[in-house]
């Protein structure tokens, strides 16, 4: 199941109410969310994005570039999330 919705996530932007609610339904098709619910995901992810854009340019300017690359944004989000990223030639 988590295969089929990592595969088909392409078409959903979890970054608007309309995604969030399109991602629950693909989780759980008879699934709801409540609007305090998805006011809290939507500012939340805001953070996350502000947060990792911010943390990969301070890694990128550590390594005195003035370019922010995929290797800086995967350092930061395998370091601190604990989440492993695929590589941009392998395929998830």
């Amino acid at each position: 199941m988590l295969k089929k919705i990592v595969q088909e996530k392409q078409d959903i932007n979890p970054s608007d109410s309309k995604g969030l609610h399109k991602l629950v339904k693909r989780i759980k098709p008879e699934g709801k969310i409540d609007e305090e619910v998805t006011e809290m995901l939507l500012d939340y992810t805001d953070y996350l994005i502000e947060e990792l854009t911010r943390c990969s340019c301070a890694l990128a300017s550590h390594r005195q570039s003035k370019t922010l690359e995929l290797k800086d944004v995967q350092l930061y989000v395998e370091g601190t999330r604990n989440i492993r990223t695929a590589n941009k030639n392998s395929h998830v």
